[in-house]
């Protein structure tokens, strides 16, 4: 397993990359945020299996965290 970290700014847009093989868990510490047109928040979380890539746009400041599952 992998973990990664993230933290960006209010108003915020990014493409993270994913390896379409694996599968993935994404669990939102703080703040607000969309993830291919999907609105998440604090303690919301989202499984993430065959996706190349995540589309990021922020709406305050957001801390998440990414976790490759295999």
């Amino acid at each position: 397993m992998k973990l990664w970290r993230y933290q960006y700014p209010n108003n915020h847009s990014e493409n993270i990359t994913l390896d379409k093989n694996r599968n993935y868990w994404l669990q939102v510490v703080r703040g607000n945020l969309t993830i291919d047109d999907l609105n998440l928040s604090g303690c919301d979380a989202l499984g993430i299996r065959q996706e190349s890539a995540l589309e990021l746009a922020t709406h305050s400041d957001v801390e998440f965290l990414l976790f490759d599952l295999a």
